[in-house]
């Protein structure tokens, strides 16, 4: 199951925030979203947990402030203001429902 998380940092250069990117959007189990300086939206399709995520960050930057917080499992909810393209991703990809593949066999 799909789980949503929300990350948020305190004071980061850079290239720790470039870093974080990175994590991300490597990631193939991962979608990401990221317009707000530190902060990340993210769904990770292999359901690993704050655990993984929080050690994941923290080997970027041991010294980084950070919060990662798991995204209700219901529907989405979420309010902003900003360009259309800036929510194009929360419309598409937060807003769906993630559910299992059916494997059949």
């Amino acid at each position: 199951m799909a789980i949503k998380y929300v990350v948020i940092c305190g004071d980061l250069d850079k290239a720790t925030s470039d870093r974080i990117t990175l994590l991300m959007k490597t990631d193939p189990a991962v979608a990401w979203w990221h317009y707000f300086a530190h902060s990340w939206l993210l769904i990770d399709v292999d359901d690993r947990g704050l655990e993984f995520w929080r050690d994941q960050i923290r080997q970027l930057d041991s010294t980084l402030r950070f919060a990662i917080l798991r995204a209700s499992d219901q529907p989405a909810q979420w309010t902003g203001a900003g360009s259309p393209t800036e929510f194009k991703w929360l419309r598409d990809v937060w807003d769906r429902t993630w559910d299992p593949p059916v494997i059949e066999g």
